[in-house]
Order: C-alpha cells, then sequence, then structure tokens
C-alpha cells in the first residue's frame, strides 16, 4: 500500500481485519488484508497511517463485516468503492464474476468460475486471481474450492477459509476439508 493511505484494523474472534484506504480525491479500498487468529500467521504490515477517524463509509463496512462474523449475516460492500484500476483486465473480469455470480451461501470451483469468465480452461489463473485478489472477504475469494471439491488455499490459512465458509453454508458442511454438501454449488 502507499505510505499516503489510510487504514483501520477491525477485530473479529478468528481474525484481524486490515482495510487500507484513500479519503482523496474520493473514498476507495485500496485493499483489505485479513489475518487469521485460528493458524500461526506472519504479522500484518504497518505500512501507512492507522486511524480511526471518523467515516461513514468505513464505519458502516465496518458494522457490515461484525454483523457477517457475529450474526452470519451477507457482507455486502459496493465494488464501486474497490479500487480495481490496480487490477490486469482479465483478473478483474475474475472478481467482477465471483463477486457477482457467487453470493452468500454459495461455492463455485476455480473451474466453473474460468467457465463463467468466458475461458474455460483458464481454471489455473482464476487460481491466480484469488491468490493475488486484494480485497479478501469483499470479493469472495474464500468461496472458490478445487473440482474436487477440497477446499485448496487461501492467503489466510486454509482453517479461516473452512470457518467462514461454514459460517456461511452451515456447518459441517465438509469432513476432512471436503465439501459434503454439493447443493451449494453455483
Amino acid at each position: 500500500m502507499s505510505t499516503n493511505s489510510l487504514y483501520r484494523i477491525i477485530q473479529t474472534d478468528v481474525c484481524e481485519i486490515r482495510i487500507d484506504y484513500q479519503n482523496t480525491p474520493s473514498f476507495k479500498i485500496l485493499g483489505v488484508c485479513m489475518m487469521s487468529k485460528l493458524e500461526n500467521m506472519p504479522q500484518m504490515s504497518k505500512e501507512g497511517k492507522e486511524t480511526n477517524e471518523k467515516n461513514a463509509i468505513l464505519d458502516s463496512i465496518e458494522s457490515n463485516i461484525h454483523n457477517y462474523f457475529f450474526h452470519g449475516t451477507p457482507l455486502v460492500v459496493d465494488m464501486k468503492l474497490l479500487f480495481m484500476e490496480q487490477i490486469s483486465p482479465y483478473y478483474r473480469k475474475v472478481l467482477e464474476t465471483l463477486y457477482d455470480k457467487v453470493t452468500h451461501g454459495k461455492i463455485i470451483t476455480y473451474q466453473r468460475l474460468a467457465e463463467l469468465t468466458g475461458n474455460p480452461k483458464a481454471s489455473r489463473a482464476v487460481g491466480t486471481a484469488m491468490a493475488l485478489n486484494p480485497f479478501p472477504l469483499i470479493v469472495p475469494c474464500h468461496r472458490v474450492i478445487k473440482s474436487d471439491f477440497s477446499l485448496g488455499n487461501f492467503g489466510s490459512g486454509v482453517k479461516l477459509k473452512l470457518y467462514l465458509l461454514e459460517n456461511e453454508i452451515g456447518k459441517n458442511s465438509f469432513k476432512n476439508f471436503s465439501l459434503t454438501n454439493k447443493k451449494v454449488l453455483v
């Protein structure tokens, strides 16, 4: 993140979420970082300036995040608030497709997401787009799993991915990190 960026830390029971943003010329989320408390993860960068100043947009996002974690409500953040200009065209298409098509309580495979972007042979590129996703949780890369229905990777750790998915689709939806309820697939 730019050293001119501001950030806010949001604490939950299972992770710490850092939202980097700018206020000028207009409010934009520059990136989101999630650090799992369920696994031993490296510390977050301290680059930028931490602030808890009043910001109606960010306060609303923080409230939505708390409702997501503590009440299981869908997390909805307007994509127009995300600084998508930093992302290559195909990866942007992947993230936008994921955001639009895979709603709370649904899961998709890397292969199916590639198909929805119009490039059915691009499942590895989809995986790279998920790994490089600067907005995890908001653009829900945790909802993308492997074709064999196993979880696959997640930048904030597989235990957090499992927690997020079970928070959305129900406890015991996975056995040995593999999806058991196929009805939730897109």
